[in-house]
């Protein structure tokens, strides 16, 4: 067994273990022609990739009353969820979890999805095995909020200084910040290495093995 400065490694979801920017535009876009709002481009949509659903919504559409971003919301949960089936897990992401798993971390998940989806994401691409707890969007406070990581560190009773979040936008790196925890961000997500760089992660990695190599 290493010898571990961290014992808790808390990753994100969306963008960071799962390839899933398509799925969520194209359930987007599809409730936007349902309810007859303006298009967006697919940048404008996959960079808020990472908020809540909701919280989403509100950017997207920050004119609409309340009761034409529920109606938008409800469309967009209808097309989202087989849609999300065509989503895959990024490359040496399940190796990667799994050897740091028998290596003694903990895996824990703080994602903006909510519990239903994530349940389902976690079953059918197999890393239910090796995600030992989570947090999302329904249980807790949303990004970048501390909240996620602190009742995670709660958990598993570890200190900051013990804990490591790995994100692909700047929300989980503020919410790092936040937490007072160190964090890698991965270079491939929604948001460009540019703005990662400004919130001075530990590391930037283009492939999850190299937090293997690096945490050895």
């Amino acid at each position: 067994m290493i010898k571990k400065k961290y014992e808790l490694i808390i990753y994100d979801w969306d963008g960071t273990l799962c390839d899933s920017s398509r799925p969520i535009f194209d359930a987007m876009t599809l409730a936007i022609n349902d309810c007859g709002l303006p298009k967006k481009d697919k940048s404008e949509i996959v960079y808020l990739v990472g908020l809540s659903i909701e919280n989403v919504i509100q950017r997207l559409y920050p004119e609409n009353d309340l009761q034409a971003q529920e109606r938008l919301l409800a469309r967009y949960r209808v097309h989202v969820t087989p849609l999300l089936s065509l989503s895959f897990l990024y490359p040496s992401v399940k190796s990667s979890l799994q050897w740091l798993k028998q290596l003694g971390f903990h895996n824990a998940i703080a994602t903006s999805k909510y519990t239903s989806g994530l349940q389902g994401a976690l079953k059918t691409t197999g890393l239910a095995p090796v995600i030992d707890a989570y947090r999302t969007a329904e249980q807790t406070a949303q990004k970048p909020d501390a909240m996620m990581l602190n009742e995670l560190m709660t958990l598993f009773n570890v200190s900051p200084a013990e804990t490591l979040m790995i994100g692909d936008t700047t929300y989980d790196m503020q919410m790092a910040h936040n937490a007072k925890v160190d964090a890698v961000a991965v270079t491939y997500g929604m948001h460009s290495v540019k703005e990662l760089r400004i919130h001075a992660p530990k590391l930037l990695i283009d492939d999850m093995q190299e937090l293997v190599n690096w945490l050895m």
